[in-house]
């Protein structure tokens, strides 16, 4: 197990240096000139210049590139934000818990939810029960975030005035982000739940749990859910990853001050220090839920356990 922890951190790093690399590259080949768009169209060529030289624009592609690659992964420094020219670190650190804040508890909301409705919608497989929460959930995967976020907002906001459109100064402000975030995950986990309880329904350690006269919800959540694990955790584990890169939407449109509005934001201004920053940190993110996803499997399966501890997985 310790020798598949080092291989998986080791991959994660290896994955973390590839994103800086492609996301610098592509920030570095967009035709925006950053000068420019923050001088504005009357600024002179002596003024861009000078503001390209302050910057490291006018170095070659590699000298910039390893100064990246030096200072982010080694010193763990992205610099300075150019459009605010104040240092990234503080501001993304004080940004991270609003966005971890919002995506747990949508998530937090939608597993328990989703596990429901896909236990539901397994054990009446075929059936007017199964057709409708199937419905429900093609509808929430179908439907944008963005669109529904906005008629949230219609509707509680602006008509019934329940909630804030924006901000977050109460706690009433985190609950239309939350819904919002928890809707599209409710519909994935419980066709998961249902296609892994589809999956094992049929069974030969069921059917004979129910010939022994097993009571059918232990059948249910002492047989059939804990075998059908695995892919659920799957699920989750790209349901956070799903949560933070949609967050730029989701804090976009509510004003909440988190890494996706600030991303979102550093895109739009071509604040490219900010871009490479936050993308870096949802990389990390993501790549850390999966670590976490395969040492869980260990756990759970004792045959992947086994094989952990013989050293024959990679």
């Amino acid at each position: 197990m310790f020798k598949f922890v080092v291989n998986r951190l080791l991959y994660t790093v290896l994955v973390l240096i590839a994103v800086g690399f492609v996301i610098f590259t592509l920030l570095y080949l967009s035709p925006d000139n950053p000068a420019q768009f923050k001088l504005g169209n009357t600024a002179s060529a002596s003024d861009i210049e000078y503001l390209n030289h302050l910057w490291g624009l006018d170095r070659p592609y590699l000298v910039q590139l390893w100064d990246f690659m030096y200072h982010a992964f080694i010193r763990f420094d992205f610099g300075d934000s150019w459009q605010y020219s104040a240092p990234i670190w503080p501001e993304l650190f004080s940004r991270i818990p609003r966005t971890l804040l919002i995506n747990l508890l949508a998530l937090l909301m939608n597993a328990p939810i989703g596990i429901f409705l896909g236990i539901f919608a397994g054990l009446h497989g075929g059936k007017w029960q199964d057709s409708v929460v199937m419905i429900i959930c093609m509808i929430l995967v179908s439907v944008p975030g963005f669109w529904l976020a906005l008629m949230c907002i219609s509707l509680f906001c602006v008509k019934l005035g329940w909630l804030p459109v924006f901000g977050i100064e109460t706690w009433k402000g985190y609950v239309l982000p939350i819904i919002t975030g928890a809707l599209g995950g409710i519909a994935m986990n419980a066709r998961q739940v249902r296609s892994a309880i589809l999956e094992v329904f049929r069974e030969d350690y069921i059917t004979t749990a129910r010939a022994k006269g097993v009571p059918e919800h232990t059948v249910t959540y002492s047989h059939m859910l804990p075998n059908a694990l695995m892919p659920i955790i799957t699920s989750f584990s790209g349901a956070i990853a799903h949560l933070i890169g949609g967050s730029a939407i989701t804090e976009n449109i509510f004003s909440i001050p988190g890494v996706g509005s600030y991303m979102l934001t550093a895109s739009q201004t071509r604040d490219y220090p900010v871009v490479r920053a936050t993308a870096v940190f949802m990389c990390a993110f993501t790549t850390l839920v999966m670590l976490v996803t395969d040492l869980v499997y260990g756990f759970i399966d004792p045959r992947i356990k086994a094989a952990y501890a013989s050293g024959k997985r990679k």
